[in-house]
């Protein structure tokens, strides 16, 4: 998201993120991925703003890009890994997914918010009032 690593390793700041977004959006154009795998909630938040990492990581989505649509993977940061033994596990199996994906053998969502199952399920159910 950024072209260089915060000081202290903090956060990156949005006026950051946004000096660094046309030289990435070019990037992009230019090299034309067929996948996308972020690594994090910062390079996720492009993609799915909504988004919640712990939510959705390892799922593969479309994204409307520049009038394209690129399957976007969201997965967890490689340092999330030295928090949980448990991480690096997912963080295993998100990767093994991957080709999957490429083939067409693993399900790709369709631009769907992660809340908006929740949201449909809610207007199913019948009110008590």
């Amino acid at each position: 998201m950024v072209k260089h690593r915060p000081p202290s390793n903090r956060d990156r700041q949005p006026e950051e993120i946004e000096a660094c977004q046309e030289f990435l959006d070019q990037q992009i154009e230019i090299i034309q991925p067929k996948i996308i795998v972020t690594l994090g909630r910062f390079s996720m938040a492009k993609f799915i703003p909504e988004g919640k990492i712990s939510q959705i990581h390892g799922q593969a989505r479309f994204v409307e890009f520049k009038n394209k649509k690129i399957i976007v993977i969201p997965m967890f940061h490689p340092a999330a890994a030295l928090r949980g033994a448990g991480v690096m596990e997912m963080i295993k199996q998100d990767f093994q997914k991957i080709p999957g994906f490429l083939k067409g053998e693993e399900e790709i969502s369709q631009e769907k918010s992660p809340d908006s199952s929740k949201e449909s399920q809610e207007e199913s159910q019948l009110s008590l009032l």
